[in-house]
């Protein structure tokens, strides 16, 4: 009995420090919010459903309360593979990129793998990232 309680703890200690198969941690910086007001809000896509506003196209979403500077954000137990991520500071904490009267962000945004609007989102050939075992760290400088 003693035994196999000992041989339980162990493999319970051994469970809790151990991540799942596949799990990683994606971690995105916003190098340069202008204000600590609203939150930062990064949303992650598979590449069939890549900036679609379509309900649960995201496969993984974050956010967070903006600070002046640089903000990050994490996003824990991600499986390994492609992706293209929007990030955007929210200044109004409306859940929603505001844009003006022609389409364009009025909020600070960016894009995965440093992607530029140029008269239309980017593609997801030019957001595409990879998520290995290890994780993946992505840092990038919102447009206002």
């Amino acid at each position: 009995m003693k035994k196999s309680l000992l041989t339980g703890l162990a493999a319970a200690a051994l469970m809790a420090t151990t991540l799942p198969a596949g799990a990683a941690t994606l971690t995105v910086v916003a190098e340069n919010v202008k204000k600590a007001k609203g939150k930062v809000i990064v949303a992650v896509y598979e590449e069939d459903k890549f900036l679609s506003d379509e309900e649960g196209a995201q496969i993984y979403t974050a956010a967070v309360p903006a600070e002046k500077g640089p903000v990050t954000l994490t996003i824990k137990d991600v499986k390994p593979g492609t992706y293209g991520f929007v990030i955007f500071h929210d200044a109004n904490s409306n859940n929603d990129l505001d844009r003006n009267f022609i389409g364009l962000p009025k909020e600070g945004i960016g894009f995965s793998n440093g992607a530029k609007i140029n008269m239309a989102p980017p593609k997801f050939e030019d957001a595409r990232f990879d998520v290995d075992q290890e994780g993946a760290t992505q840092a990038i400088a919102l447009d206002y």
